[in-house]
């Protein structure tokens, strides 16, 4: 997504942090050049990906709750054009941001677009893969029956949860058992 994607977020708030009081202003100047730049249509959708992320770093350091509503606000209306410029955006404002129970409607997206396994797939750096595995992991619980082994398996692999890992496959053994079982009980009683 260019230059600016180098920067992890832990880079950004070091960046942002440098000066914390002007930390509001800077997150209102990159929200105001991102409605600028999408007005007359002067940005690509990476760098107004990258601006978006560094606006909720600003606000995220102030506590400005108003401005982190903003920014989400902002990526909620956008996310059409955003998947129609490449999901990559979406994983990157996912990732980016971290702010993961609020950047549900991104996941939501991503599943019913069949791409939610760019989010477990992607390269992109990731300061605290913990909180991601946990956020993405709670996310697929919570949109069963949607969400398929596979997203499960895919999660699991790509941040070593071998104990979920397991313990799925496990799951599964015990439930195509019971269904064999359940089946060949079935044929018996009908011989």
């Amino acid at each position: 997504t260019g230059v600016l994607s180098i920067w992890t977020t832990k880079h950004m708030h070091k960046f942002v942090s440098l000066c914390p009081g002007n930390s509001v202003p800077l997150g209102h100047d990159l929200v105001k050049t991102v409605q600028k730049g999408v007005s007359n249509q002067s940005l690509t959708c990476a760098i107004e990906t990258e601006l978006l992320i560094l606006a909720f770093c600003a606000y995220d350091i102030a506590n400005c709750i108003e401005g982190i509503d903003t920014v989400v606000n902002i990526i909620h209306r956008r996310a059409k054009v955003f998947v129609n410029a490449g999901f990559s955006n979406l994983v990157r404002l996912y990732t980016g941001i971290k702010a993961y129970h609020r950047l549900t409607f991104l996941l939501d997206i991503l599943m019913e677009s069949n791409q939610f396994d760019l989010v477990h797939m992607s390269n992109q750096l990731v300061d605290e893969e913990h909180e991601l595995k946990i956020a993405l992991k709670n996310y697929l619980c919570s949109r069963l029956p949607k969400a398929t082994i596979s997203n499960f398996l895919g999660v699991y692999s790509r941040f070593q949860m071998h104990r979920e890992h397991g313990s799925l496959l496990v799951s599964l053994a015990e439930k195509s058992l019971e269904s064999y079982y359940y089946h060949s009980n079935q044929n018996n009683q009908n011989n």
